[in-house]
């Protein structure tokens, strides 16, 4: 057992460069080389689908195709977006396409446990049977160690963390978890020994994964402090399952008269609103059954994980194995260009706060210090 305290993005904040050189915010660039912010939606049937990810990459957000689609309408997509496959249809159906010349797609291979000596051996059959012709993203993985795996399997995006999203029970149930604040810090010292060893030719000169922050990320500050902490890309879930944009259904809630509460879409919810009706007005048994003393005025959308047995059933599982998610509603607070504008200002601030006009410089100088939880409480308020 090692006696090194590891720490989740709770335990730390971000202390700003003795000397800033940015007069304005404006002078900080929040998109990579592509233009594109450093996020990505969750690969999840309640936050993205064929209909909506053309309007997220519009507001400069990456997205990946759930395997809830089928695999004919991810494929056809995958030269504009990310498609997530599972390592079934990765070895069978992937490895086996003929990609013409020029053309290439993007495939996140989307597995639970990233540390599969069969999935790093298949991404490098895929690496070396492409090369260029395909994008590869793969995970998740909890072990600073098998980034270099990684590397040297020609990935180029690997997926960081396990067990910590808002959907996902397996820290809960199963106590696999490494907290994601020491995880990307020692996922990028990593990197940068990589880096230093191509520089030195000791490793051959190729792209590095990139470092993709991925699980119980729900809050502006959480994002910053995953790039600070060195990740390339950070992956919500969450965060788009509460904007307007999303594709998961929208319900509404009703309390009834016995204390419970229930949640409607539209056309369920009149049925429930005219039962109710009746059942006030009945002067029979009827009388006795519980009915709606309150309607909400908020908006709700169904949000679950990928693991849970409701997604395994979206996704043509005839046997369901037990659920390492959960499913939960979450309240519609946004929209998705409300959301960026904030996002987009919030991390310009840091990044001036730290000086650093790109976040290439931000990751080198932004400086991540440990804090008590009654450090975190003086300003979480």
């Amino acid at each position: 057992m090692t006696n090194k305290i590891y720490l989740g993005l709770d335990d730390v904040s971000i202390m700003p460069s003795n000397i800033s050189r940015i007069e304005h915010r404006s002078e900080c660039d929040p998109y990579w080389f592509d233009g594109m912010l450093p996020i990505f939606t969750a690969p999840m049937s309640s936050v993205i689908n064929l209909g909506n990810y053309k309007k997220f990459q519009e507001n400069k957000i990456n997205t990946i195709l759930p395997r809830t689609l089928s695999f004919e309408e991810r494929l056809s997509n995958s030269l504009h977006t990310f498609i997530a496959v599972s390592l079934d249809e990765f070895e069978n159906k992937i490895l086996n396409l003929d990609i013409d010349d020029g053309e290439q797609i993007k495939v996140c291979v989307d597995i639970a446990n990233g540390h599969m000596s069969k999935l790093i051996n298949l991404c490098k059959k895929a690496k070396d049977q492409f090369g260029d012709k395909i994008l590869l993203m793969a995970g998740n993985i909890a072990n600073p160690e098998t980034y270099y795996e990684y590397y040297k399997a020609g990935i180029d995006y690997a997926r960081c963390s396990i067990g910590n999203g808002n959907a996902c029970l397996t820290s809960v149930q199963l106590s696999v978890h490494t907290p994601m604040a020491t995880l990307l810090s020692e996922i990028h010292a990593v990197k940068l020994q990589i880096m230093q060893k191509q520089f030195t030719r000791e490793e051959p000169l190729k792209e590095l994964p990139k470092i993709i922050a991925d699980g119980g990320i729900d809050s502006y500050d959480k994002i910053i402090k995953c790039l600070a902490l060195g990740a390339d890309y950070v992956m919500c879930g969450k965060i788009f399952a509460e904007c307007e944009e999303a594709c998961g259904e929208t319900l509404q809630k009703f309390l009834y008269s016995d204390g419970t509460y229930k949640y409607y879409n539209y056309v369920d919810a009149l049925v429930a609103e005219k039962e109710s009706d009746l059942i006030r007005t009945s002067t029979l048994k009827l009388s006795s059954k519980p009915y709606i003393i309150q309607k909400f005025p908020n908006i709700y959308r169904n949000y679950y994980g990928m693991s849970t047995k409701k997604a395994q059933k979206e996704m043509g599982n005839d046997k369901l194995h037990t659920s390492e998610g959960v499913e939960r509603m979450v309240e519609v607070k946004y929209t998705l260009s409300g959301w960026i504008e904030n996002f987009v200002d919030y991390l310009r601030s840091a990044m001036s706060y730290c000086d650093s006009t790109s976040l290439y410089e931000f990751q080198k100088k932004a400086k991540v210090i440990q804090i008590t939880n009654a450090a975190r409480a003086a300003y979480m308020k």
